[in-house]
């Protein structure tokens, strides 16, 4: 999967200014983020937890939901995928490989199925 280079860069810095630019950051930088909301949620929490200064690669599960359920400045998942939703429509190279894929196959569908204008 090719890097979006048409995409504005944001800066990264050590304190996001929110969590839609924390979002950004992740859709543009990993490529595999764009198709799995799972991996895109892992990577913003990542950079959460990082920032608070823990290390996410030795916290049990325990202790990330503690953690999770006690800060306020962390986003939701669903928060997280209002993100991407917004940033994705707005930005087309920030939509995955597999985007273009089902699109194509939604026209190949609909042609077999002898869908009128009208319902597209």
């Amino acid at each position: 999967m090719s890097t979006p280079e048409k995409v504005k860069s944001l800066p990264f810095e050590k304190q996001w200014t929110s969590s839609k630019h924390v979002v950004y950051h992740m859709l543009s930088k990993h490529s595999a983020a764009r198709e799995d909301d799972r991996i895109l949620i892992k990577r913003v929490m990542e950079e959460y937890l990082k920032e608070s200064g823990h290390n996410p690669l030795f916290m049990t599960a325990a202790k990330f939901l503690r953690l999770y359920t006690d800060s306020e400045k962390w986003p939701s998942f669903a928060t997280i995928l209002r993100h991407r939703r917004k940033w994705q429509s707005e930005n087309p190279i920030l939509r995955g490989d597999n985007y273009i894929a089902r699109k194509n196959n939604q026209v190949q569908v609909q042609k077999l199925l002898d869908v009128p204008n009208d319902w597209k």
